[in-house]
């Protein structure tokens, strides 16, 4: 099975230790992905040629 979750933390560090925490059972697997603010993927967009 397949979750996918969107979660804002305060800061990187923060989001390591939960996943960290989380994974350290061993029965759980994660993936992070970057999400970008709406001016920076309208910056990305603004580079396509």
């Amino acid at each position: 099975m397949t979750l996918l979750r969107v979660i804002d933390a305060p800061d990187e560090q923060s989001f390591a230790a939960f996943g960290y925490s989380l994974g350290s059972e061993g029965n759980v697997r994660t993936h992070t992905r970057r999400a970008f603010m709406k001016d920076e993927y309208s910056a990305i967009i603004g580079k396509l040629p």
